[in-house]
């Protein structure tokens, strides 16, 4: 397949649509005469993925014919694939904003009469600029724009002289590169589209290896919600535009914009998961096996062993009931986890047995056979790159002390392991607001994010009242109530969902509990600390699902850091 339509289903958000063109044999001629037809792309999509990307084809084809009908004449480099120097970039860039700079406006009626007249000459001098920009990102030397900034110039060399294994880039290191990159954006043009900021994007990957391409750039409809194209790379050429046009001299946020949600991630989460069940046929065993859980609860091998054989129609069923009713609540604005969670722990009453977590591990594991373990085979080198990791990035108060506690040799192996995990959202800091009571904006902090994830206090007197306290503020602000863990003292680790609190062994007993249930319970992760629980699944059990957020920018960073 060739690169130029691999870069077109990049920028339209259909990556994963590059392996199966490519087996098919089609190609930019394809997509140039528009013929994808939507028949071929129904068993690959869902239907608004696939209008969109025929939407996306089509206007294509249309702007290539109209390329064709209308040839532009422009002086061009003796050589195409030489890379453009700075100083042409700066040529370039001083005659492009000669021609954007507008006179003042006539009044109304001669401006009409102008705009009429002149038509035609603005039609072929915009697209004469769009060309040239387009020549000018695909030469686009990334390397010579780098070295010629003495800062960003540093940090290339540093990157280099890292033996191969250990290169990466540090936050500061980084901070520098999107400076200077984004800063020469701007100055070839105001205007540039997604395609133009993924193609640099994809540069700079080359350039620095160890980066991913998410952390720059994510293309729209990457995720539900998401309508314009994010990354970080893209941020910081939004802001210095923003800036640039309103002269301002304050200092430009590289974060970009929080995300602001007001709804699940998705209408269905997990439906997937139906695809790793066995046949859920009713058989007189499972309807058997049942009847006997109703009025059973010991022995508990035999519980277990039943719980088992029921897993595929209780699953299928937990997974459709959930479907209509969050739906169906979602219509009216009502916060419906708490009531989903309860409604299953009602009809299935030995889950609020003292050890009902196991039934919550065990259907986790019969789901996802070959993850069961890896919390425990990767956790010792998790643990170590999170640590390194911590080092260079950790910048909060709590996340420094927790720091320093670690350097401690002496320190328990359960308060290492519990001062690891609060280390997360200091290393991976949430970027959100949530929607809450009255139409107010919640701006999640480090500390709502880890609380969100471990709740800990000091005794267990304490643990009920923290735990009715917790479910008053999400209430109050109407946020969903999720599973999440409790540490009491420090050392003894509990896991807590739908008013059910477990005793489990250790700390990573309780982090295995947690975890497991949001599967087993078709559960959302709590938007404060998402991007926690994204790191754990897809670093520790090394699990990716459709409906991952991928938005998170700050994931792309940390997670090649973390495998």
């Amino acid at each position: 397949m060739d690169e130029e339509s691999k870069h077109l289903l990049r920028s339209w958000g259909f990556e994963q649509l590059i392996d199966k063109f490519a087996e098919d044999e089609i190609g930019l001629e394809n997509i140039k005469a528009n013929a994808v037809s939507e028949v071929y792309l129904r068993p690959l999509l869902k239907p608004g993925p696939r209008f969109l990307l025929l939407s996306k084809i089509e206007e294509y084809a249309k702007k290539c014919r109209a390329d064709e009908s209308n040839p532009t004449n422009e002086d061009t480099p003796n050589d195409e694939n030489e890379a453009i120097s700075l100083d042409n970039l700066g040529a370039c860039q001083s005659e492009s904003e000669e021609d954007e700079v507008e006179p003042r406006p006539p009044p109304a009626k001669k401006a009409k009469q102008a705009k009429k007249s002149n038509s035609a000459v603005d039609f072929i001098e915009k697209r004469s600029n769009d060309h040239n920009v387009n020549r000018l990102i695909k030469n686009l030397d990334v390397h010579a724009v780098i070295t010629g900034d003495s800062l960003a110039k540093v940090v290339l060399e540093t990157y280099q002289l890292k033996a191969e294994n250990n290169r990466h880039l540090d936050e500061r290191g980084r901070k520098q590169i999107i400076r200077c990159v984004g800063a020469h954006l701007l100055s070839i043009s105001k205007d540039l589209k997604n395609e133009h900021v993924l193609c640099v994007a994809e540069k700079l990957i080359k350039l620095f290896p160890s980066e991913s391409l998410g952390t720059y750039y994510i293309a729209p409809k990457t995720y539900p919600n998401q309508d314009i194209a994010k990354g970080r790379l893209t941020y910081k050429y939004r802001n210095l535009k923003s800036a640039q046009s309103t002269l301002s001299k304050q200092e430009v946020n590289e974060a970009g914009p929080s995300r602001v949600l007001s709804s699940p991630q998705s209408d269905n989460p997990y439906q997937w998961i139906l695809d790793y069940i066995e046949d859920p046929s009713i058989t007189d065993e499972r309807l058997g096996a049942e009847h006997w859980l109703r009025h059973q609860n010991s022995p508990w091998p035999e519980v277990l062993e039943k719980w088992r054989l029921t897993a595929p129609l209780r699953l299928q069923g937990l997974i459709n009931t959930n479907k209509l009713e969050r739906t169906a609540k979602r219509d009216t604005g009502v916060a419906t986890e708490v009531q989903l969670l309860g409604k299953y722990f009602d009809t299935h009453t030995l889950l609020r047995h003292s050890s009902g977590y196991q039934l919550l591990c065990q259907d986790f594991d019969f789901i996802f056979k070959e993850s069961a373990n890896n919390l425990y085979l990767h956790w010792e080198s998790f643990e170590l790159k999170l640590l390194d990791l911590a080092k260079e990035v950790v910048t909060d108060k709590f996340g420094l002390s927790a720091l320093t506690t670690l350097s401690d040799d002496t320190l328990s192996k359960e308060t290492r392991t519990l001062t690891l995990l609060t280390l997360i959202p200091s290393v991976c800091q949430p970027q959100i607001k949530l929607k809450v009571a009255a139409g107010k904006l919640w701006k999640v902090s480090i500390p709502d994010s880890r609380q969100s994830f471990i709740l800990q206090v000091n005794a267990l007197a304490d643990l009920r009242t923290a735990i009715k306290r917790r479910g008053e503020k999400l209430q109050l602000n109407k946020q969903r109530a999720q599973p999440f863990i409790a540490v009491v003292g420090g050392t003894k680790a509990y896991f807590c969902v739908d008013k059910v609190v477990y005793s489990c062994n250790n700390i990573l007993s309780a982090l295995e509990s947690c975890y497991k249930s949001f599967f087993a319970l078709h559960a959302l992760y709590p938007p404060e600390c998402e991007q926690v629980w994204l790191i754990i699944q897809r670093c520790l059990y090394r699990m990716e699902t459709p409906y991952d957020n991928l938005g998170i920018a700050k994931l792309h960073e940390i997670e090649p850091r973390l495998k």
